[in-house]
């Protein structure tokens, strides 16, 4: 009978060890995955955040160089040349 006992509470025990690693195993798959959702929103939302500051240089700044450049023929800096220059990266990103 003791044999048997011995055999049955081994046997419980080692489901027992299996159960607990199968629930950790579980848990850190399900953190791992947590995670890379956290880090591939933070990537969207910072190549989000980028586009819109490239879009702000390219409407706000470079527009008013052309701006510069149709209405005074130069720009703030008195510098024709580089004015130019940015004139025609802003017709390069804004032509269709």
């Amino acid at each position: 009978m003791s044999v048997l006992v011995f055999f049955v509470t081994m046997v419980a025990m080692a489901m027992l060890a299996f159960m607990v690693l199968t629930i950790v195993m579980l848990t850190l798959a399900v953190l791992v995955a947590i995670f890379a959702f956290a880090v591939l929103t933070f990537m969207v939302i910072t190549l989000l955040v980028m586009m819109e500051f490239m879009m702000v240089v390219v409407v706000v700044v470079l527009r008013h160089c052309g701006n510069a450049i149709r209405a005074q023929g130069t720009s703030n800096t008195s510098d024709h040349q580089k004015t130019c220059e940015l004139h025609e990266m802003y017709l390069l990103f804004t032509r269709q």
